[in-house]
């Protein structure tokens, strides 16, 4: 789960708890989170706990929740198999993290929608999505790709940031932060440079 763990290798819990404006990795594990598009559920995977019954996993797909409940990442959460756009626990969670979901999803629009319905007044989003170029070097070959993909087959149009804030906030989820990451992984001898937007809203 590449994507997910992205963000692994750049954040820890305490870090993650600062760039939501928590003091602590404590406040942190005080919130009720629900994890959207989780993988195999790496991002969350070194959450203590103390978050125990606080925190609901949900992917689309089995075989990633099954790949992650295997590994031990789904330790003290609850997993759950649910399409982001139609997912709703009414204003249930003061944190939501979606990581790399929004450019991916065939409903960005009504996945925003869920996204905010699920978050309580006051409450965070974590949300992530790739910048469009990913570079990849394979015996001395450079390539460049999107998700994967020669380039020439566009990505979702709102990862384009300006739309992406612009939608967000159509939803009441206010945009505080925008930072660009950077992540470099080593499989089988292929080279990867990962870019990503991560975005901090809060809802009105």
């Amino acid at each position: 789960d590449v994507y997910s763990s992205a963000l692994v290798g750049i954040y820890t819990p305490n870090q993650i708890a600062n760039l939501l404006g928590f003091k602590s990795k404590i406040k942190l594990e005080q919130q009720k989170i629900l994890e959207i598009g989780c993988g195999v559920g790496d991002f969350l995977r070194n959450l203590s706990s103390k978050n125990e019954g606080k925190i609901l996993s949900t992917d689309i797909s089995p075989a990633m929740l099954l790949s992650g409940f295997l590994r031990g990442n789904f330790k003290g959460k609850q997993i759950e198999v649910a399409e982001a756009s139609k997912y709703h626990k009414d204003k249930l969670y003061d944190l939501v993290i979606a990581n790399f979901i929004i450019d991916t999803t065939p409903t960005p629009i009504d996945t925003i929608k869920s996204i905010s319905a699920n978050l309580r007044t006051g409450g965070k989003l974590l949300l992530s999505t790739p910048l469009p170029i990913r570079q990849t070097q394979t015996s001395g070959k450079v390539r460049f790709t999107v998700k994967g993909q020669e380039i020439g087959k566009s990505l979702n149009p709102l990862t384009d940031m300006e739309s992406l804030k612009k939608s967000l906030e159509k939803f009441e989820l206010m945009v505080k932060k925008i930072m660009v990451t950077t992540y470099k992984e080593t499989d089988m001898g292929v080279f990867d440079e990962l870019c990503a937007f991560v975005y901090v809203c809060e809802k009105n």
